[in-house]
């Protein structure tokens, strides 16, 4: 009686195991599956943008298979439990009519988990992507991967992996180096000696022409090149003005990425 019982309990535990998914098949098994189900979260947009989702899709799928070949080349391996929490980001933001740069940024960051890094400390690298948890990618120090050390102002920063708090940069004095307080309004500035985080370089041209510290651009006035001009953080491709955000409708800027 008791051997039977065990039996019977043992049926019920593989029927349990079943029924909560234990020997369900992975959802996405590889990038093209997480690929395709991106570009149906993101082609929500679609009928705002006056194209068809299946326009959407040729367009937004092709731009997360290449970046997934891109993440493979950096020793980012796919990695499926991140994919949901990455869908779930990007449908809570692609359901608000307007979103933010810095909104975006955190969504992608989400993403970004599904391709971690693996690279150990001072190997190679180019982004901190491709750095293993808890490192950063040091690119003024030999662009190396590195633990992160967080530095503020006046501390010595000389070491891999040595971060500056914000409103200072690492530069030199002497032979050492220190994080140093970023440049004010009116000051010049360079792409290593940077203004403060309220401000642009206005004028700075690669490699040698220095530029000056001014406000950021207000949304609609003067024209813009890069996001970090505008003090709402987003610069419209299409209009090439500081917009408050990025939203979709037809023959927007924001819609060429989304087949419109």
């Amino acid at each position: 009686m008791f051997a039977k019982k065990l039996g019977v309990l043992a049926l019920v535990g593989a029927a349990f195991a079943v029924a909560c998914g234990g020997d369900e098949p992975e959802k996405f098994p590889n990038a093209e599956a997480y690929c395709s189900a991106r570009a149906a979260e993101e082609c929500v947009v679609a009928e705002r943008c006056g194209v068809t989702v299946d326009a959407c899709k040729a367009k937004r799928t092709p731009l997360c298979t290449q970046a997934a070949t891109v993440a493979s080349g950096q020793s980012r391996s796919y990695t499926p439990g991140p994919v949901q929490g990455c869908l779930d980001a990007l449908k809570a933001l692609y359901a608000k009519p307007l979103f933010t740069r810095a909104e975006q940024k955190a969504a992608e960051a989400v993403c970004d988990k599904i391709f971690p890094g693996s690279k150990a400390k001072a190997a190679g690298c180019a982004d901190t992507l491709e750095c293993a948890s808890g490192l950063v990618c040091d690119k003024d120090k030999g662009s190396v991967c590195a633990e992160k050390a967080d530095r503020k102002l006046d501390d010595q920063c000389n070491n891999a992996g040595d971060v500056c708090a914000a409103n200072t940069y690492c530069g030199s004095r002497g032979s050492l180096k220190y994080c140093i307080e970023a440049e004010p309004e009116g000051n010049l500035c360079t792409d290593s000696v940077p203004c403060k985080d309220e401000f642009r370089c206005d004028g700075f041209v690669k490699p040698s022409t220095s530029g000056t510290c001014k406000a950021k651009i207000a949304n609609g006035t003067d024209a813009c090149t890069a996001d970090s001009e505008c003090q709402s953080g987003y610069c419209d491709s299409a209009t090439k003005k500081c917009v408050a955000g990025i939203a979709f409708a037809a023959g927007a800027g924001s819609c060429k990425d989304y087949g419109g």
